[in-house]
């Protein structure tokens, strides 16, 4: 366990090696980024989490997830669905030798979620709708065995990152009103307006010439759920307006604006990287009470001391 100081100079070598790495998404920073957090995070047995991993829904080899089990008999607990990134053409649920993204599953477990991991088909070899497809199928295979591991299939709150955030946001557009459990999304560092993309590789590899047309925008300005939006400070132009863009949607959408962070001095990678280090980081707080807070059932006073579904709302559960 790492003391209050020792945190405090940690976090000040953190914050002097982030922003000299610069912005732009090259394989030195990932590498550079993996490095800093690597060795801040445990391996594996993970004390007061069962693991359970690479749990097969479907028959392809990149049809696993992985399950991280509170250690306790607490009722039916919030599941955290996870989608990892890399461009569609690369990543993993978890990378050879590192902790990343175990950090986020062990994370939500000791926050008292069921957490989840999953991994799909790379448009290296299986263009779109591959990836789309699995992301569905590994969410309705939750959806039917998140009891088993206490999990509510009926309080599934589905988070993805980069890639990973385009097929949640695409995921949520096309739910429509029967969300099947459904009862918020987390998307972080993605792209949801591909007509304002200045660099549009990533969309373009996987969607085809036709990818604006894939945008989720349109969808996530139908849906009803909560959404949370995330971004690092040291980003590119392109995720930072993708953002904003989103925030705008929403807030036009509700009214109100969404639960958004902005994580200082954070890249595109470490933003997802530094979760779980430590406890009480501001994105872990957010997440924590989005899930608790925002996705909760919505409820009204009908008479003292009674609540229950709000009139002429959605009831979230």
């Amino acid at each position: 366990m790492v003391s209050l100081e020792g945190r405090r100079s940690i976090e000040a070598h953190l914050r002097a090696s982030v922003p000299p790495l610069g912005r732009e998404l090259t394989r030195e920073l990932l590498t550079k980024s993996q490095r800093l957090y690597a060795n801040l995070h445990e391996s594996a047995p993970y004390a007061g989490v069962r693991l359970h991993e690479d749990m097969a829904y479907g028959p392809a080899a990149r049809h696993r997830l992985d399950i991280f089990e509170p250690d306790d008999s607490v009722a039916l607990r919030p599941v955290l669905f996870y989608v990892h990134g890399g461009g569609f053409v690369r990543g993993d649920k978890k990378s050879p030798g590192l902790p990343y993204f175990h950090n986020i599953g062990v994370w939500a477990a000791r926050r008292g979620f069921l957490g989840v991991n999953t991994t799909y088909r790379l448009a290296t070899t299986d263009p779109a709708p591959a990836a789309q497809d699995d992301v569905c199928a590994a969410l309705d295979w939750v959806r039917q065995n998140a009891a088993a591991y206490g999990g509510d299939a009926k309080r599934i709150v589905i988070m993805g990152h980069s890639a990973g955030a385009v097929l949640v946001a695409d995921l949520v557009a096309r739910m429509g009103e029967d969300t099947r459990g459904v009862v918020g999304a987390i998307v972080g560092s993605g792209y949801y307006d591909f007509a304002r993309m200045k660099n549009p590789g990533n969309a373009r590899n996987y969607f085809g010439e036709n990818y604006i047309a894939h945008s989720p925008l349109p969808g996530l300005r139908r849906s009803k759920l909560p959404v949370m939006v995330t971004v690092g400070e040291i980003e590119t132009h392109d995720f930072q307006d993708q953002a904003l863009t989103l925030v705008n949607a929403l807030f036009e959408r509700d009214g109100r604006l969404p639960r958004f962070v902005r994580q200082s001095g954070q890249n595109h990678y470490t933003s997802c990287f530094r979760i779980g280090f430590g406890a009480g980081d501001p994105i872990e707080q957010e997440i924590e009470a989005f899930i608790r807070l925002d996705c909760a059932p919505v409820q009204t006073c009908l008479a003292p001391g009674v609540v229950g579904p709000a009139s002429g709302l959605p009831d979230r559960r």
